[in-house]
Order: C-alpha cells, then sequence, then structure tokens
C-alpha cells in the first residue's frame, strides 16, 4: 500500500451564513487540493452522502433534518462568540478536518458516553474506560457514516491514511479489542456491527 493515498474528498454544508461570507468560503474552499463545497439541497435525501463539516451561524441548521447530519459531523459555528474573519475561519475548518475527534461534543455510545476529545467512554455508574487515539478514531469515523456499512478500504484510507504495513488483519485487530470496550458481549457486537460491506456503528 502507497502512503501517499489521499483520503477521501471532504463534504461541507454552508448554512445560515451572511451572503459575503459563504460566497468567498465556497470560493477559498473549491481551491485545488482544499474541501470541496456542497449546497443545502445535496444532504437531502435517504441516500445523502454523509457530511463531514457543517459552517453555520448562531448554530442555524437546513430547516428540514439532513440525513447527512450524524454524531460524527463536525460544526464550526459562526455566533457572537466564534469566529468571523475569513482567514481564521478557513484555518479552524481545516484544523477541525485534520483531528475531528479534538472538536466533536459527546455522544451516546451503546451504555456509555463517549468523549472523543478526552478519548475516553464513560458508563451509567461513572465507571470510565480509556480508548487509544487509533480506537477514537475508528468511532469517529464511523460515527460520521452512523447507520452505514464503511468498507474496510475505507477505514484504511481515511484512518490509517494507507500507511505502509497497515493491511486487514490490523484493522481486524483493532475492531477486535474496540469491542472489548464497548460491547456488552465483545462475541456478539450491538453497536460496532460487521457486515458483508464492511462495518456499521448503530447509534
Amino acid at each position: 500500500m502507497s502512503s501517499s493515498v489521499p483520503p477521501s474528498p471532504r463534504r461541507i454544508l454552508l448554512t445560515g451564513l451572511p451572503p459575503a461570507i459563504e460566497r468567498a468560503l465556497r470560493e477559498q474552499l473549491a481551491l485545488p487540493g482544499a474541501p470541496g463545497t456542497v449546497p443545502d439541497t445535496a444532504a437531502e435525501g435517504p441516500e445523502a452522502p454523509p457530511l463531514d463539516l457543517v459552517i453555520t451561524a448562531n448554530d442555524t441548521m437546513p430547516e428540514k433534518p439532513s440525513p447527512g447530519v450524524t454524531p460524527g459531523t463536525l460544526r464550526l459555528v459562526l455566533g457572537s462568540e466564534g469566529p468571523r474573519r475569513l482567514g481564521v475561519i478557513l484555518r479552524q475548518a481545516r484544523q477541525m478536518l485534520e483531528d475531528p475527534a479534538l472538536y466533536l461534543a459527546p455522544f451516546s455510545l451503546g451504555d456509555f458516553v463517549f468523549n472523543p476529545p478526552e478519548r475516553m467512554l464513560t458508563a451509567a455508574d461513572d465507571t470510565e474506560v480509556s480508548l487509544t487515539d487509533r480506537e477514537v478514531d475508528i468511532i469517529v469515523y464511523l460515527a460520521r457514516h452512523a447507520g452505514r456499512a464503511v468498507p474496510r478500504d475505507d477505514l484504511l484510507r481515511n484512518v490509517w491514511r494507507y500507511q505502509e504495513g497497515v493491511d486487514t488483519h490490523t484493522l481486524e485487530t483493532h475492531i477486535y479489542r474496540l469491542r472489548q470496550k464497548i460491547e456488552r458481549v465483545a462475541e456478539t457486537p450491538e453497536i460496532l456491527q460487521t457486515t458483508e460491506a464492511g462495518y456499521r456503528l448503530a447509534l
């Protein structure tokens, strides 16, 4: 495998922004080598691909619920305390896409609350389970595609970036260890499921 294979193209939704900021962001994010943008309508429909990032003003979201927005979707809010200068917005957006686990809010994962920045699972009785960086990356990527099967090659490309020496055995080992932590019975997984198409996170 080559370490030069890039991750999948990014899908970014701009919504509720002042027209001038939206025009500037669309122009800048569409530059070669930078994430592309998608209009609001592209996020609609049951087959809509999941979104990587929503850039919005004052936490405004599309009027219609979007199937492209999942617990793993990043959200950059340009409110009264958020960034307003174009350069700052672009820099923060790229930082979020580079390391999404640092910017995701906690969400429920089976019997736990998953806190990505803290690399921690917390049970109802406050018991904490630590996760490795790679385990966090796997959960975060699968959460972005919540309810959908993610092919093994997709995980290798976007989580491992096709590093030398990484193969499906390495992936399966990480999945096995992760199930030991998040499943009630690891041998019959209910949260991190295996399908013919790959792996699916049931949230």
